[in-house]
């Protein structure tokens, strides 16, 4: 089974550092992980829509297009996480590091779900 995780970066790949800002990133990571074989698939970047049409809900639509089950995230307001959560998207608190060291939390299940906003 292939799980897409996305993650709000400020640079792309895997070595990029996961943004404390969610709706402000330039790019999304999204990260096609292969559950039955436990390895990474695909890793791609996704430009972010940003708050012009559709203000801070455009960026959820984003992941919710490309499929994304999971979201890890530095930063999020309450508006935007609730829409996440209506859409079936699974948003947890990420930790300050890569987007790898945030994986690796997420796999090993030491990632907290969110259920408030942070900004």
């Amino acid at each position: 089974m292939i799980q897409k995780i996305g993650f709000p970066s400020l640079e792309s790949g895997i070595e990029g550092k996961l943004s404390a800002h969610f709706g402000h990133v330039a790019s999304f990571t999204v990260v096609h992980y292969d559950k039955t074989e436990n390895k990474i698939i695909k890793v791609e970047n996704l430009a972010n829509q940003g708050h012009t049409e559709g203000g801070c809900m455009a960026p959820v639509a984003v992941l919710e297009k490309a499929g994304v089950s999971d979201v890890v995230l530095g930063g999020i307001g309450m508006r935007p996480l609730m829409f996440f959560l209506q859409c079936g998207i699974n948003p947890y608190k990420g930790i300050n590091g890569t987007i790898k060291e945030n994986l690796e939390a997420f796999l090993a299940g030491n990632l907290e779900k969110m259920t408030q906003g942070t900004c």
